[in-house]
């Protein structure tokens, strides 16, 4: 176990449903190949891993598929983070596109004193869900309808009389524009390598030239004074 969980209170818990997801891209987009599925689904996966660690905040992971008892299931996994002595967890998932480290760390501030916060997403679900310790029973959990479009107001009518705090609403993976918009996120990856690989080669060349042009005038140092030719 990370020593952080001595030292850090908040834990970041996101939400993997590869099966659902690989489900939803294939109705989304059918003609795509299962590599190419596989393929985004990392992407997404690593970019949000990727946030987490820049937060400095613990982070687990946990695979949730389409149960009947779904909120038991999502109660269970918040439950365990507050037994291992967590006052409060933020719970993500790995398809929203346009979650940001800023997403995260506000949360988790705001969990400091409020006790619930909620990110909406697009659909009427959730992109993250952030929790103080006790403020949610299991039946609470199990009467949400969680996977719908109908659980943000679910959440929010169960939450009535807690603090809450909302952030921004956010897209996910609901449209072929957004699988387009994660392949966006890819190719600004390979972007950043490529620009820095174009800047390189310029120092390399701006170098190369400075280099020549001394060479140049070094030479031109080394030769005889110009002689005049008179015709006779």
């Amino acid at each position: 176990m990370p020593n952080q969980l001595s030292t850090s209170k908040t834990a970041v818990l996101l939400f993997n449903s590869t099966s659902k997801q690989q489900a939803s891209i294939m109705q989304l987009a059918p003609n795509m190949p299962a590599k190419k599925v596989s393929g985004l689904l990392e992407v997404l996966n690593s970019r949000v891993r990727s946030l987490v660690k820049k937060t400095k905040l613990p982070l687990f992971q946990v695979e949730i598929g389409k149960h009947s008892d779904f909120g038991s299931k999502t109660h269970e996994a918040y439950q365990k983070l507050f037994d291992l002595g967590f006052e409060s967890v933020v719970g993500i998932t790995n398809d929203c596109p346009a979650l940001t480290i800023e997403d995260i760390l506000l949360a988790a501030t705001s969990l400091k004193s409020q006790q619930v916060v909620l990110g909406p997403a697009k659909d009427g679900g959730l992109y993250l869900f952030g929790l103080r310790k006790n403020q949610l029973s299991k039946q609470d959990f199990t009467q949400l309808n969680w996977q719908s479009k109908s659980l943000i107001n679910g959440v929010k009518e169960t939450c009535i009389t807690k603090s809450v705090v909302v952030l921004a609403t956010k897209a996910d993976m609901d449209t072929a524009a957004d699988i387009i918009a994660v392949f966006h996120l890819k190719f600004e990856f390979l972007s950043d390598f490529f620009k820095q690989i174009f800047s390189f080669t310029q120092r390399i060349v701006r170098e190369l030239t400075e280099v020549r042009i001394q060479l140049f005038f070094k030479s031109l140092s080394l030769r005889a004074p110009p002689m005049l030719l008179i015709a006779r």
